[in-house]
């Protein structure tokens, strides 16, 4: 047979295993990437929410001392 035609078909599937293998790990590496920022973001929130609540409590304890006195209305 042609030996040329072997090896081009054999450069051929390593080629195609090179890109396929590249391609996992650039994938699964960003997405070990992704999680980190995610559980940052995540993190970011809670705070926010917990700044929030505080805020609501305190506008809360203003608007019900303003409305009990009744030059505040």
């Amino acid at each position: 047979m042609n030996w040329i035609s072997y090896a081009s078909f054999g450069l051929t599937l390593m080629i195609v295993g090179f890109n396929a293998a590249m391609f996992l790990i650039i994938k699964f590496n960003d997405m070990k990437h992704m999680d980190i920022k995610l559980d940052s973001l995540g993190n970011t929130l809670k705070e926010m929410d917990r700044k929030l609540d505080k805020n609501s409590e305190r506008i809360a304890k203003i608007e019900g001392t303003c409305s009990a006195r009744k030059d505040c209305k």
